[in-house]
């Protein structure tokens, strides 16, 4: 035994229908018999069927437009939903949610057609379904429209074609299943129906023709007769003829295509009075106009399939090809994205122009997009131990505050809204430039404040040149209380960390196992040792006395200044303390060190911030955070700090 999956439509309510998918056992004659189980990707699996992209496109649609997710989209309470039957009930409510769903599922009977794919109509649970299965034509059914102009008025014909096949519309039932775009059933068999509404067959179900008398021919050619006539060829007797064949303008318009997430572009030709999509098979349009003095005219519309090619050529010069679809997309895949699509049309724009297109605003998420470049200008101001980053983004006639687009940037989320209702795409640029900035940074009325230790890695190079960093490089030399001779890498590596010590910042020293982390440090710490009394960070107001005078050691030679205690906190695993101690007692002379681990550790401040290092364990500074947190380090260092991964740590 075989499965396979068959679609399905049902009527949910009067003319509305819902599409679903079944997995459906499949007899020895390729016929399909009994349901199994509903299609979902969990089923297809259990009864090894394979998820292609087309079925997974199909099912997608099919989850949108379940009542559950209808219900979502549509209810204007959740604290107190209705049913999908119970939103229906208000006709505004009801007109919309057709809209949407005669939009997709067109989208989805298209791919059942294309790919002759099984569908039902109404499947039943205890019946054999290919009872209930459609047959698909590809053929796409055309109106055929018939006017005559009489005496008392109009007679007003519609009829269907089905290749030079002619049917008159009350000879066959039919049900209605998407009104525009048209989609009909007839005979089991499912048609497209191309340029007309399904709504407009219904007056013909009981008759062949129309009367429209003189009193109402103008209304009823005003809201029925005139917009089909816009679409459909029609033939007619009695009236006047006007001819069009210049194209007045080749409109681009943004097109986003759901069902694989990317952007193009569709084309549409303005004749004045009639316009035409590029892929559009029709030669040529006529509708019908009513002058002052209650004439009748034909305006006739030709295609000037010549200079279209010419526009049609204009766009593959810019880089764009049609090859697999019915709009234009980039020839590379990286470029169809929202940000890149209008960043393109921003750089284009004139040149486009220029060649005769226009470009419609772009319509996205049902948000107008304005298609208008950004100036932004910023500084950053330094204020003690902190930046004020100001600055305004002019977009056309607006000046607005930078501030104001952080919280989108934080929120990953590109539309800012425009005074005058439309939308402006944040750059992508700016979304990642300032991504740091808006997580981190505090909005204080319209300017943006970050920390100093925060600067280097959120600002433009240029942004921190104009403040009061000093960028010059540090003219260092070692120590002579140093016992070591450092390696290039290694004295580049302590300028490095000296550098960012002169501007008041931390750093992360990052070199592999091996390579002397340790000396280099060490290297530092006799820097800071040596320059604290000048030093703008390291002024103590802590007034001396007989607890801050360091005591002599075996370490202390009376050449060095011991007077002014270095104060570098170093956090380490238990395992280093030791290894840390005999490195400093090895390579940094005249450095005093205390171990504050153990139970006999100092708990007066006065006694712990007279030595220059103080080496002790992760676990103690948990411990003693309440003590530690009351000196004023001059240097914290944390060896092996993958300890402090995350905010828990």
């Amino acid at each position: 035994m075989t499965y396979t999956i068959a679609y399905n439509l049902s009527e949910f309510s009067s003319g509305l229908f819902l599409p679903s998918a079944y997995i459906v056992e499949v007899d020895a004659y390729n016929t399909l018999t009994y349901i199994k189980k509903k299609a979902t990707e969990e089923n297809l699996k259990e009864f090894q069927l394979i998820l292609t992209p087309t079925h997974k496109k199909l099912l997608d649609i099919i989850t949108l437009l379940s009542p559950k997710s209808l219900e979502k989209k549509y209810n204007q309470n959740p604290k107190k939903p209705l049913s999908l039957a119970s939103l229906l009930e208000n006709k505004t409510i009801s007109d919309k949610v057709a809209i949407f769903i005669h939009r997709y599922l067109d989208d989805w009977l298209q791919i059942i057609t294309d790919e002759q794919l099984h569908l039902c109509m109404d499947i039943d649970s205890k019946a054999v379904v290919h009872l209930t299965q459609l047959t698909l034509n590809p053929t796409v059914l055309q109106p055929q429209i018939y006017f005559e102009r009489i005496s008392d008025g109009l007679i007003y014909r519609l009829r269907i074609s089905e290749n030079q096949r002619i049917w008159r519309i009350q000879d066959n039932p039919y049900l209605l299943i998407c009104n525009d775009p048209a989609w009909i059933v007839r005979d089991k068999q499912l048609y497209r129906l191309e340029g007309i509404n399904s709504a407009r067959l219904k007056p013909f179900f009981s008759k062949d023709e129309l009367h429209i008398a003189q009193k109402n021919l103008k209304e009823y050619c005003k809201t029925i007769i005139l917009p089909l006539v816009e679409k459909v060829d029609f033939e007619h007797q009695g009236f006047d003829i006007i001819s069009y064949n210049t194209i007045l303008k080749a409109e681009l318009s943004v097109f986003h295509n759901f069902l694989n997430h990317s952007y193009g572009f569709s084309l549409t030709f303005d004749y004045g009075k009639s316009s035409f999509y590029w892929k559009d098979t029709r030669l040529g349009r006529s509708f019908l106009e009513f002058t002052a003095e209650e004439k009748v005219l034909i305006h006739h519309v030709k295609r000037n399939k010549a200079s279209e090619q010419v526009y049609i050529q204009h766009l593959q010069q810019f880089g764009l090809h049609n090859q697999q679809s019915n709009y234009f997309e980039f020839a590379s895949q990286q470029n169809d994205t929202i940000f890149s699509i209008i960043d393109w049309l921003l750089i284009h724009q004139k040149s486009l122009e220029q060649q005769g297109f226009t470009i419609a605003a772009p319509i996205l998420e049902e948000k107008t997009i304005a298609l208008l470049r950004p100036q932004l200008n910023l500084t950053a101001t330094q204020e003690n131990d902190w930046f004020d980053l100001k600055g305004h983004v002019i977009i056309g006639i607006f000046t607005i505050p930078f501030g104001q687009f952080i919280p989108h940037i934080r929120d990953n989320n590109p539309y800012f809204l425009l005074p005058d209702g439309k939308y402006f795409i944040i750059p992508m640029e700016w979304m990642q430039k300032y991504k740091g900035i808006a997580q981190l940074g505090k909005i204080q009325h319209h300017s943006v404040r970050i920390t100093k230790s925060q600067a280097p890695a959120l600002l433009d190079k240029e942004m921190i040149e104009v403040t009061e960093y000093d960028n010059d490089p540090i003219d260092w030399t070692p120590s002579p209380y140093l016992k070591a001779t450092l390696r290039p890498y290694q004295e580049e590596g302590v300028r490095w960390l000296l550098k960012h010590y002169k501007d008041g910042l931390g750093a992360c020293l990052a070199d592999d196992m091996g390579l002397g982390k340790t000396l280099q440090t060490i290297a530092v710490l006799l820097y800071a040792k040596e320059n604290k009394k000048t030093h703008s960070l390291a002024a103590s107001s802590v007034q001396m006395d007989i607890f801050d005078t360091p005591p002599r050691s075996r370490d202390y030679t009376p050449q060095y200044n011991m007077l002014q205690p270095l104060q570098a906190l170093i956090v380490l695993p238990a395992s280093l303390v030791y290894n840390w101690e005999s490195e400093l007692k090895k390579f940094a002379q005249g450095i005093m060190i205390y171990l504050h681990i153990g139970n006999k550790r100092h708990k007066d401040i006065r006694l712990i911030q007279r030595f220059d290092v103080v080496l002790t364990t992760y676990q103690t500074v948990s411990r003693d955070i309440d003590l530690l947190e009351k000196i004023e380090w001059e240097y914290v260092v944390l060896d092996e700090s993958q300890y402090i991964k995350n905010k828990n740590s």
